[in-house]
């Protein structure tokens, strides 16, 4: 007949481990850490090996399937060109990103092939700003085209080949000068940013590349790709942390384990009351995060890059300096965003071989935002006198 400990733990092994431990708590704790250590000395290296390969080749894979899955998506991209109508509906780009969330695959295409993004484009030069509209080549044809058309009345649409906003080859004796940046969220995505404006918004970024000369161009894109499952859920987990007043990044979690909170707390201890405006801050952002989490979202990024055109001889002064001018424009750009700031707000990151990045439109992870956010920051400009933007002629 089993005895009690062989019974609970299945073996005459395990029940003399409990025994010994019984009676002897100490000698038995340090056995097992003997034998830990043994097995670190004489293990750990290996397996330490092995988890350092496997985690460098799940990095990489993950790396190389995104690429693919970019590639096979950016085959056959086309660009679709707006042209703005007469009279501008304010709320037509709402009605067009909650028609392209239609874009979305099932989650077992998501997990095959990935989710095809989109890519609203400013494009300035010294003949004005262009209004674009990037598309891979998976979006069937005049599907967005119709789209537009529906969201403005009056706009007409031109569809081309995609080519990079600003060209990679330069002519001969010549040499190309670039600066660029990304804006991502500098609070929880959860937090949304401004989206009531008395005026359109963008009336800033479109008077920041004001006055280009002939070499120079400027480009400003917010990709989007419609999200869902897993993302959202995320989210809403950083929501309600953020309405709770808990930590939502990682680094703030660690902090908050590292440095726990001192001292007893007594229960019958009262908190002091917080102020009549701390409350009414407080109530107005739980109100903003519930009305962001309502809804469509979509996932997010913002680049810009201002690039010209300089003698491939030119001295590294002249360089500086054409630099110089770059890096003003840029920060005008940016700054442009700041109208954007309320519950959230736009930050500024360093974008790494600019024309490079704008002409891939490449979408690996970005920021959350809903659809009257996304509508806020990429739309037709409602203002009727622009100077150089294409506009559609009336219809008949």
């Amino acid at each position: 007949m089993f005895s009690i400990p062989r019974l609970i733990f299945g073996g005459p092994a395990r029940a003399s481990l409990v025994q010994n431990y019984l009676r002897n708590p100490g000698a038995v704790v340090h056995a097992v850490l003997a034998a830990l250590r043994e097995f670190v000395i004489t293990r750990g290296p290996t397996l330490a090996a092995v988890l350092i390969v496997a985690g460098v080749a799940w990095v990489l894979g993950r790396v190389w399937w995104r690429r693919r899955c970019h590639d096979r998506m950016a085959s056959d991209a086309r660009i679709v060109t707006v042209l703005a109508p007469p009279s501008v509906d304010p709320d037509g780009a709402a009605a067009l990103y909650a028609n392209l969330v239609g874009l979305l695959r099932p989650g077992w295409k998501r997990r095959m092939y990935g989710q095809p993004h989109i890519v609203w484009e400013y494009a300035f030069s010294h003949t004005g700003v262009a209004l674009r509209l990037w598309l891979p080549g998976i979006v069937p044809p005049g599907m967005a085209e119709r789209a537009i058309e529906a969201a403005w009345p009056g706009a007409r649409t031109r569809t081309t080949t995609a080519k990079p906003p600003i060209p990679l080859t330069t002519p001969s004796g010549k040499s190309v000068e670039a600066v660029g940046g990304e804006l991502r969220l500098a609070r929880s995505e959860a937090l949304p940013v401004r989206t009531d404006f008395p005026t359109d918004p963008i009336r800033a970024l479109l008077a920041a590349p004001a006055g280009l000369g002939s070499h120079e161009r400027a480009v400003v894109q917010i990709l989007a790709r419609p999200v869902t499952g897993g993302r959202v859920r995320r989210a809403r987990r950083a929501a309600r942390r953020v309405r709770a007043g808990l930590p939502v990044t990682v680094a703030g979690r660690l902090l908050d384990l590292i440095t726990p909170h001192t001292g007893p707390r007594r229960p019958n201890t009262t908190a002091p009351k917080p102020d009549h405006q701390t409350v009414l801050e407080n109530a107005a952002q739980d109100r903003a995060i519930v009305a962001k989490q309502r809804g469509p979202q979509y996932e997010t990024r913002i680049r810009y890059t201002v690039a010209t055109l300089v003698p491939a001889d030119a001295t590294p002064a002249d360089r500086t300096s054409v630099r110089e001018h770059l890096r003003g424009r840029g920060h005008a750009i940016a700054s442009a965003f700041a109208a954007f700031s309320e519950h959230n707000y736009y930050r500024r990151r360093k974008l790494r071989h600019p024309i490079r990045a704008v002409a891939e439109r490449r979408l690996a992870a970005g920021d959350l935002l809903s659809v009257p956010e996304l509508a806020a920051l990429a739309h037709v400009p409602t203002d009727e006198t622009i100077p150089g933007l294409q506009r559609a002629g009336a219809k008949a």
